[in-house]
């Protein structure tokens, strides 16, 4: 639920939960971009339509086998 709440991706907790993150090692360089433009709100500006919906395909997937 959090390409909802993009900001939370900023805060080093969240991000150590997901194997995105974890699995790039130390991000904080690449995360400038994002956090100007949430600061100045081009983020919302590019992507207001993402907050419209009720779910989002990121490509993710998640395989369970016995």
């Amino acid at each position: 639920m959090y390409w909802r709440h993009t900001a939370a991706y900023l805060d080093p907790h969240i991000r150590s939960g997901s194997s995105s993150f974890w699995a790039i090692g130390d991000v904080e360089v690449g995360l400038h971009g994002p956090k100007q433009d949430l600061e100045t709100g081009e983020w919302d500006r590019r992507y207001a339509e993402l907050l419209t919906r009720d779910e989002y395909d990121a490509g993710y997937r998640l395989v369970v086998a016995d």
